[in-house]
């Protein structure tokens, strides 16, 4: 058993804080280094709440999320970010940058992240993903598993 990466315990999650049932409801799970979770279900079961919930996007009505030592909170959202990639069903909603090589490094640009370890990074994430001979290819050219590829490459390459 590895270190204690993600620690949800008895989340609840309302859009309309007026209707009586909540979108997650005493929702717990916890994920230690080295494990895969699948997270499955029906439509409107609540799977894209938790993702949003587990990157900070919302946050939750009662119960605690840690990820690493981090509790998520108001004034941790952006910590707990760096922390949590997030690619979103259809990645075309997500891409930024002109080419592959450039939507790939445009987190690790923002974060500041020298030229040299930039580029090391984006050649590693799109090696992961077997994506190398599409870096100079615009991302909405792709076909749709090659932009959900990309997009995991932009997630990986800043190591969350």
């Amino acid at each position: 058993m590895g270190k204690t990466l993600i620690d949800v315990k008895d989340i609840v999650f309302r859009y309309h804080k007026d209707v009586d049932k909540p979108a997650l409801d005493q929702v717990s799970l916890h994920v230690n280094q080295n494990e895969w979770l699948a997270i499955v279900g029906h439509n409107g079961s609540g799977k894209s709440t938790l993702a949003r919930v587990l990157n900070g996007l919302i946050l939750p009505d009662a119960g605690t999320v840690k990820v690493g030592e981090i509790e998520l909170k108001e004034e941790s959202v952006w910590d707990i970010r760096k922390k949590v990639g997030m690619v979103f069903q259809n990645p075309d909603n997500q891409f930024v940058g002109s080419t592959v090589r450039d939507d790939v490094a445009f987190g690790l640009e923002n974060n500041g992240v020298e030229r040299e370890l930039m580029i090391e990074r984006v050649d590693w994430a799109v090696k992961q993903v077997n994506m190398q001979e599409f870096l100079d290819q615009e991302p909405h050219h792709l076909s749709g598993g090659q932009k959900q590829r990309v997009a995991i490459a932009g997630c990986a390459c800043r190591k969350p």
